[in-house]
C-alpha cells in the first residue's frame, strides 16, 4: 500500500506539472507511456502464442502522438487510416514469424488503436485555445480540460477502492476481477461525479454538463479497468508488468485513461463545446 500511494502521488504531481506547462511538456509523459504500454500489450499477446508486429505497432503509436501534437483533430482519422493501410502491407510482405496473419494483424492494429489513437486524444484536449481565471489563477483552458479528465479518473479509482474495501459485499464481475464490487463501482461513480462538479464549476461548465461528464467518464474509466482485467485473466497474469511499484505495469495504471480520453474528447467537441 505504501508503494502504491507513493507511486500514485508521484504520478499525479508529475502529470499535473507537465499538463499545466504545455502540450509539448505533456508529451514527455505520454510518449514513454505509449511505448511501454505497447510492449506490455504485445507481451500479453505473446503469452497466448500470438505474434503481433511490435515495430509496426510502436512506430504507429509514435506517428499518432506526433500527429496529435502537430496537426488539428481533423487529421486524426486520415492518419489512422494510412497506418491501417501500412499495417496491411506489412502483413502482406511478412512471410514468416507469425502464427496467423488474421490474428497477428488484428492484435497489432488493436494495440495502436487502444494505446495510440485513443490516448492521443489527450493532446487534442490540451490544445483547446483560451484561458480560464479562477481565484486569482489563470491557466490554459486546454490544461484545465485535461486536468478535469485526469482528476475524474483518479477520484473514480480512489472512490472505487475505498468504497469497495469498506462497504463492498456484492461481487461486480467475479469471473473477471474477484475483488471488484458493485458498492465499489457505485462509490467510484459518486466520487467521480463530485470531483467533476467541483472542477467543472471552476471551468465555468454548467451543473448538468459537469454531472454528465463525471458520470460518463467514471463509467468509461471503470470499463477500461475491467477490459484490461479481461486481457490479464485471459493470459492468467496478475499484472501487465512491473514498471510502477505498487501498481504493476503501465496498462494496470493507465487502462482507465486509454478509454476515457477519447470519450472526454468526444464529449467536449460534440456536446459541451469549447
Amino acid at each position: 500500500m505504501a508503494k502504491r500511494i507513493i507511486t500514485g502521488v508521484a504520478l499525479i504531481v508529475i502529470s499535473v506539472a507537465l499538463i499545466l506547462h504545455s502540450k509539448w511538456a505533456m508529451a514527455l509523459l505520454i510518449f514513454p507511456i505509449g511505448i511501454m504500454g505497447m510492449k506490455e500489450f504485445y507481451q500479453l499477446a505473446l503469452f497466448k502464442g500470438i505474434k503481433p508486429s511490435y515495430v509496426n505497432g510502436v512506430i504507429s503509436v509514435i506517428i499518432l502522438y506526433l500527429s496529435a501534437l502537430t496537426l488539428p483533430i481533423d487529421f486524426s482519422i486520415p492518419v489512422l487510416t494510412a497506418l491501417l493501410l501500412i499495417t496491411m502491407c506489412v502483413f502482406v510482405i511478412r512471410k514468416d514469424n507469425h502464427v496467423s496473419a488474421l490474428i497477428d494483424s488484428a492484435v497489432t492494429i488493436l494495440g495502436y488503436i487502444y494505446i495510440g489513437w485513443f490516448f492521443s486524444m489527450l493532446f487534442y484536449l490540451r490544445d483547446v485555445p483560451g484561458t480560464i481565471t479562477a481565484y486569482g489563477f489563470t491557466i490554459d483552458q486546454g490544461a484545465a480540460m485535461a486536468l478535469l479528465l485526469v482528476l475524474t479518473n483518479c477520484f473514480t479509482d480512489i472512490g472505487s477502492f475505498f468504497f469497495g474495501k469498506f462497504l463492498g459485499k456484492t461481487k461486480l464481475c467475479p469471473h473477471i476481477s474477484p475483488n471488484k464490487t458493485v458498492e465499489g463501482a457505485i462509490g467510484g461513480i459518486f466520487t467521480g461525479i463530485i470531483i467533476a462538479l467541483i472542477a467543472g464549476r471552476l471551468l465555468t461548465l454548467s451543473f448538468v454538463d459537469s454531472m454528465w461528464f463525471g458520470l460518463i467518464i467514471s463509467l468509461t474509466a471503470q470499463m477500461g479497468d475491467l477490459w484490461e482485467s479481461v486481457l490479464k485473466r485471459d493470459v492468467e497474469v496478475k499484472d501487465s508488468g512491473a514498471s510502477l511499484p505498487g501498481h504493476g505495469g503501465i496498462l494496470d495504471r493507465f487502462d482507465s485513461l486509454f478509454l476515457s480520453a477519447p470519450t472526454a474528447c468526444f464529449l467536449f467537441y460534440y456536446f459541451i463545446g469549447f
